[in-house]
């Protein structure tokens, strides 16, 4: 299994077990759903135009979490079809 499906395995079954019903359990997962989905959304936009991020330094949102802030700012997320 590849890192990145047995971190998601993990979180997905740490959840559920951690909560007692579907309505929780869905309260709970949307959080990481949503910041997995804009890491990746990150990653890809950062990737695919080929960009030079800042590295981190200090404490606090550095240098490079302001860069990739302005990046997703930018850009509105796709529509779902329909």
């Amino acid at each position: 299994m590849a890192p990145l499906a047995a971190g998601v395995l993990a979180i997905c079954e740490g959840i559920m077990l951690g909560h007692p019903d579907d309505d929780a359990i869905l309260a709970a997962s949307l959080p990481v759903w949503d910041a997995l989905y804009t890491a990746l959304r990150a990653k890809w936009l950062i990737e695919s135009r080929r960009l030079t991020v800042p590295p981190a330094c200090g404490k606090g949102p550095s240098a490079k979490v302001a860069f990739v802030r302005a990046l997703l700012a930018r850009e509105a997320p796709p529509r779902p079809p329909g």
